[in-house]
């Protein structure tokens, strides 16, 4: 989404780009002066969606101000209100003007990727097969190592728990599509959920079983959580899911579009287990789960781990 604010000799201009849809909530920006040095503004947000949102700021005209942010502004903010960026007026510059455009896209944009052990996917004490899944689009060129898709694939019985891998909020599930066919190796049609992290990154668990997720979109879930049940009978490799970790990475250039300045990348995530302990999968290898308070609570604050430890007893 793109948007044209403009302030000339304390004048407020807003024109909304053609690319903006009237009838969703979109986040705005508005400037305040701020209340020590008049002179000086202090650009917010609102972002009415109840989503994240990363927001890039292009100046087109500056004269007489300095941002605080380094050029663009690239900023992530959650809903409501937010703090941007204060613009400072330079006292040595008689005249005083500035424009700009913003830019905002979903999500959460070079997320500070926090170190942490993953949990397998399954009950504990249950073994489970992994094997890794292929881009298909090395085949033809299409991807680079930045940019690489990474997955994993579960293999296990009909109506096993899936469980979550980590702690996070429930974005968005999808959970009446059938795949058709047999000895099916990929389909578009599949029930999936997403998950994000604490850190902004996003796990997506891909194929199970039609109307049996056991969480909502909204949801605040632990390591280890029932999620769904397992289905796949119908793939070559029989009942399986697929899980993924990816993030959103932003990088600017005035030669791309704005939309091309995202890009999903994948994360290569440590599972702790029962026997090998924490270590990245291999695939064509079986492993044991295992689950305990110190994966469960990693990803909480203080106050947080103390009451959930507290409830336990």
């Amino acid at each position: 989404m793109r948007i044209l604010f403009k302030i000339v000799a304390l004048s407020l201009i807003i024109t909304f780009g053609h690319n903006t849809i009237n009838a969703q909530p979109r986040v705005r920006l508005t400037r305040e002066q701020d209340r020590n040095n008049p002179e000086d503004y202090i650009i917010y947000a609102n972002n009415p969606t109840g989503e994240d949102r990363h927001v890039v700021v292009i100046f087109t005209d500056l004269v007489g101000y300095t941002s605080s942010l380094a050029n663009p502004p690239a900023v992530n903010i959650g809903p409501g209100r937010s703090k941007l960026l204060r613009m400072k007026r330079d006292e040595l510059t008689s005249g005083a003007t500035f424009q700009f455009e913003y830019y905002t896209h979903p999500g959460v944009a070079n997320p500070k990727i926090k170190k942490v052990d993953y949990v397998l996917p399954v009950d504990p004490g249950k073994t489970v097969s992994v094997k890794k899944l292929t881009d298909a689009r090395l085949s033809f060129g299409g991807a680079s190592a930045e940019n690489i898709y990474y997955g994993l694939a579960f293999t296990g019985n009909e109506g096993d728990t899936i469980r979550a891998v980590r702690g996070g909020m429930v974005q968005e599930i999808v959970q009446d599509q059938d795949t058709e066919g047999q000895n099916v190796v990929f389909s578009k049609t599949k029930n999936y959920l997403t998950i994000k992290h604490a850190d902004g990154t996003i796990a997506s668990y891909d194929i199970f079983k039609s109307k049996s997720a056991m969480v909502e979109e909204g949801d605040e879930v632990l390591a280890g959580a029932p999620l769904a049940l397992l289905t796949g009978e119908n793939y070559q490799m029989g009942p399986n899911f697929r899980l993924s970790i990816r993030y959103l990475k932003f990088t600017y250039s005035k030669a791309l579009k704005s939309n091309e300045w995202y890009s999903y990348h994948y994360i290569k995530p440590k599972f702790s287990t029962a026997k090998e302990g924490v270590r990245e999968l291999q695939g064509n290898y079986t492993y044991t789960a295992v689950l305990n308070d110190d994966l469960i609570t990693q990803d909480m604050s203080r106050k947080q781990k103390k009451k959930y430890l507290k409830s336990k007893r």
